[in-house]
Order: structure tokens, then C-alpha cells, then sequence
């Protein structure tokens, strides 16, 4: 693991040297090199809505940056089942950023996904779609 990335964890979440070295191969990949893959935003963008109680509609969007809710770039209101949803989908996206390569040639790329009210016609009362993809963030 790059120095740099040792750094921001030890100031990011206070991680020992000692547990460090103890990742596993995968998550040293993962937090590797985070100054280059902390520019990727993985995005989660309302593509139609009805009756949805938190008010998503279509345009909000969630924005993640590696793997992390940004509020402040976030539209969408933080819906805790909307985005419980989410995270069945996002680590595809985030494994792409951990090798190097770009997200949106993830399977879940492009792919519309439901939040998990079911709808009215299902006994539920809203149903919200979204789909899923990266940018490069500036």
C-alpha cells in the first residue's frame, strides 16, 4: 500500500500501523492509491417515482464518493430503505474502482433497480426506479 493511502486511514479512521499490515489482499486494493479512486462518484439517479413517501422523484440522485453517501452533492432525500437498496448494488461498482478500471463497465452499470416498497398494485403504497452509474468527479 502507497504511503499517501496509509495516511489518509490513519487520519481517516484512526487505524494502528499494526492493523494495517493485517488487511487482507483484497482490501489492500481497495484503500490503495485512494487520491486516484476517490475521484470516482458513483451515482444512483431516480428514473420514475410514484406515490413514494420520502418524495424521491425522478433527477435526484445519491451520490457516492468511493463508497461513502456525500450529502452535500446528494439530491435526493436520504431514504434509509432507498439506499439499504443501494448497497446491493454498489460494491459491483466499487470492486471496478478497487481494480483500476472504469465503473461504469460493471454489470449494474446502466441497470434499473427498485427501491423495496413494492408499490400500491403490490399491497405497498410507493415505487421508486433508479439507475446506477459513475462519473470522474473534477
Amino acid at each position: 500500500m502507497d504511503e499517501l493511502s496509509r495516511q489518509v486511514l490513519k487520519q481517516a479512521i484512526n487505524i494502528s500501523d499494526e492493523d494495517l499490515e493485517r488487511l487482507g489482499p483484497g482490501l489492500r486494493k481497495l484503500v490503495s492509491d485512494l487520491p486516484t479512486k476517490t475521484k470516482w462518484k458513483i451515482i444512483a439517479e431516480v428514473t420514475e417515482s410514484k406515490y413514494c413517501f420520502a418524495g424521491l422523484k425522478p433527477g435526484d440522485k445519491f451520490v457516492f464518493n468511493y463508497p461513502v453517501l456525500n450529502l452535500a452533492e446528494s439530491t435526493a432525500t436520504p431514504c434509509v430503505p432507498a439506499i439499504a437498496a443501494l448497497a446491493n448494488h454498489l460494491p459491483l461498482m466499487v470492486d471496478r474502482v478497487a481494480e483500476g478500471v472504469d465503473p461504469n463497465d460493471s454489470i449494474r452499470a446502466g441497470q434499473q433497480f427498485e427501491c423495496p416498497d413494492v408499490g400500491l398494485e403490490h399491497g405497498g403504497l410507493g415505487k421508486v426506479w433508479f439507475k446506477l452509474y459513475a462519473e470522474k468527479a473534477e
